[in-house]
């Protein structure tokens, strides 16, 4: 099939060859995955999965691996298990193999309003609503005091082992980048402020709504992390988050942040200073830019809004205009998305997303493979 958007003379036109469900479990939920090239032909997802809706205490970081360019996957491998609900999986790999996997925790399943669910069965509602109940009592707050943070953990060895947890003060769902001097850039949203803040302080934080979008590096590929600027605010943007970066031709670094309309930002030395965020125009979230082999740059996304599903466009001038939003994928409902994409060694493109396969089932992970034709 076929897709193709025109703007202002602008052509974005794109064979998509093949959607594939990777991994599926039945009556789990999973969510917000990062896809990433760990070889030629080998690639990893990571997602979070074990859950029973959007928002839960189950929440667990797992891994999968294909050795051959997506078509097959392995089992996954569980990374994370902390009391708390284990959430968005970031995934970078380094220039020296290393993997840098990212997450946030969360304990919005405590919270009465989060309970939005619509139980048909009032024996399932006792069910799930027993299970959490117990579960928050077990809760200790020595754990609750050591969990609730944002997280990044290293594997050396191609993600057999990993590091403990570094607690870091921002999240974003598919993690850092590395730019073309080394460093490692992590920009995303502080919500739980300094990770040495008692708890009770991170939590007043997190409810107020009390954070920006904050910039830290890493120059010894992930071991330890400084935070080197913020993004300013403005009243669009208050409450602009997960956020991901490129690095342009030219060595600016050019930002996007989810909101309805999705802002823009840029900095010129680095990271440390960024402009005022703009609107792109786009409706759509959260981004995922990748600076393909020609030099373009795509920005993959996901609408929940008719029509539902992952949306991607193309620049082809470092990010100053983009083409028309093309849809590569459709989604039957609007709890769906977080897609990031990888660019293959054929020059095909493999996106990675959470959505329903079946309607009446719970999200599943889902891969399309698709190619850029101009």
């Amino acid at each position: 099939m076929t897709n193709s958007t025109e703007k202002n003379g602008f052509r974005f036109s794109a064979d998509i060859i093949e959607t594939r469900t990777v991994y599926k479990s039945p009556g789990k939920y999973i969510g917000w995955p990062t896809i990433a090239k760990a070889g030629p032909e080998e690639l990893m997802i990571v997602f979070s999965g074990d859950r029973e809706y959007h928002a839960c205490p189950w929440g667990k970081s797992f891994l999968t691996r294909s050795f051959d360019g997506g078509n097959s996957w392995q089992e996954p491998e569980l990374v994370n298990n902390t009391p708390l609900d284990d959430r968005d999986t970031g995934l970078l790999v380094t220039k020296k193999g290393t993997l840098i996997l990212t997450w946030f925790t969360s304990l919005a399943f405590e919270d009465p309003d989060i309970m939005r669910f619509v139980f048909e069965d009032p024996v399932e509602k006792k069910r799930v609503m027993d299970g959490w109940e117990t579960h928050i009592r077990s809760i200790t707050h020595a754990e609750r005091e050591q969990w609730l943070h944002s997280f990044i953990r290293r594997s050396t060895d191609n993600g057999h082992t990993w590091e403990e947890p570094i607690a870091v003060p921002v999240s974003t769902p598919h993690g850092p980048i590395q730019l073309s001097d080394g460093r490692l850039l992590y920009i995303g949203r502080n919500f739980y402020g300094d990770p040495s803040l008692p708890l009770e302080k991170r939590q007043e934080l997190h409810r107020k709504h009390i954070g920006r979008v904050e910039v830290m590096e890493s120059v010894d590929d992930g071991i330890s992390w400084q935070t080197i600027g913020s993004v300013p605010q403005n009243e669009a943007y208050r409450y602009g988050c997960e956020p991901y970066a490129v690095e342009c031709s030219d060595g600016r670094l050019v930002a996007f942040l989810r909101e309805t309309i999705m802002g823009v930002t840029e900095s010129e030395d680095g990271g440390r200073t960024w402009s005022m965020p703009r609107s792109s125009g786009v409706a759509g979230y959260p981004p995922h830019l990748l600076r393909l082999r020609d030099g373009r740059i795509l920005n993959v996304f996901s609408r929940r809004v008719p029509p539902n599903g992952q949306y991607a466009m193309l620049s082809e001038d470092d990010c100053r205009s983009w083409s028309q939003p093309m849809q590569i994928s459709f989604a039957p409902n609007a709890d769906h998305g977080y897609p990031s994409t990888v660019e293959l060694d054929d020059g095909t493109l493999l996106t990675a997303y959470y959505e329903i396969d079946i309607p009446g089932e719970k999200p599943a992970l889902k891969t399309t493979k698709w190619q850029v034709k101009n």
